[in-house]
């Protein structure tokens, strides 16, 4: 790897922070192949680049047979990771990049469809070899023969794997944008619509329902703190509607729906000690229970406001 350029690895990890936002994770999990193959080509990226970097610290006094294994490796780890890079990039519905991929880096295809199939290429028509002389730790030639004129001069492992890199950095950055992309315009499509609004009066509904809590009996503090409950009960409903248009509800986040569960559960325990009459322990507890779990929600509905405020 050229030591001025980052890593494949490098992009790749910022696709994989892409990906596990919850929003993109769990649409890419509703097709498991698609999801799959995503996960497969982001570990196969980096561990081909692990393999072509190894390849570059090989040295002169390798013997015969190791330079075979290292160049036999060399040229199928750049087939690999071209492979990976273009299917990443076809699962995310980046057909152009794909191609680009296979376009651009045909002749280092043919370089390893050399090697890795040299006793049969062309159908039967022309048959290749390794000079073995030839062999470096950084090069090696090929010959051929058939009914094909072909002259394929010395291979330099460094100036391919420095090509492959280059092309392949700009596609994986093209990747990342694209992906950044659809997440601001998801971002800007929501900004001005806050998820904490729901909670606007929450404060005043748990302090009503406080009163009704305390008063037993009392059926003008009940019937108010019942009137809290139904404004409670609305902005709960009002942030899950609000996250499932964000497509972040349900079965994206456990512990977001367990949160909002709990304070559903919450609220019609509520409404069950109110309608036996308020005035008890456990009802002036449940009040402090509603308090936590609604105010649980307000802060990540805020929490999400103040993410999708930000571009990233």
């Amino acid at each position: 790897m050229p030591e001025d350029t980052p890593a494949l690895d490098a992009r790749v990890a910022q696709i994989r922070d892409l990906v596990n936002d919850h929003r993109r994770q769990a649409e890419l999990a509703r097709e498991p192949r698609r999801w799959n193959q995503l996960c497969s080509c982001m570990d196969a990226i980096g561990d081909a680049e692990h393999a072509i970097d190894a390849h570059a610290e090989l040295t002169d006094d390798a013997n015969t047979g190791q330079l075979y294994l290292a160049h036999y490796g060399f040229v199928q780890a750049l087939f690999l990771q071209q492979d990976a890079v273009a299917n990443l990039s076809r699962a995310f519905g980046f057909n152009d990049l794909a191609d680009c991929v296979r376009e651009e880096l045909s002749d280092v295809r043919g370089v390893r469809n050399d090697v890795a199939h040299m006793t049969d290429r062309e159908q039967g028509q022309r048959f290749v070899g390794i000079v073995q002389m030839s062999m470096t730790a950084n090069s090696f030639f090929r010959y051929s023969f058939g009914d094909f004129d072909v002259d394929h001069g010395l291979d330099d492992c460094g100036h391919l794997a420095g090509r492959q890199h280059a092309l392949l950095g700009e596609v994986l950055d093209q990747v990342v944008e694209r992906l950044r992309e659809d997440e601001r315009e998801h971002r800007a499509r929501f900004r001005a619509h806050l998820l904490a609004d729901a909670f606007h009066s929450s404060s005043y509904s748990v302090g009503k329902l406080a009163e009704g809590a305390r008063h037993a009996h009392d059926q003008t503090a009940i019937a108010f703190a019942m009137g809290a409950l139904g404004s409670l009960d609305r902005a709960v409903q009002a942030f899950a509607t609000g996250l499932e248009q964000r497509g972040r509800y349900p079965g994206v986040n456990a512990s977001l729906d367990d949160n909002i569960g709990a304070a559903r559960e919450a609220l019609t325990r509520m409404r069950e000690l109110l309608s036996a009459g308020g005035g008890t322990v456990d009802a002036e507890a449940m009040v402090l229970l509603v308090r936590e779990k609604v105010g649980r929600l307000e802060d990540a509905a805020r929490s999400y406001d103040r993410t999708y405020a930000e571009n990233p």
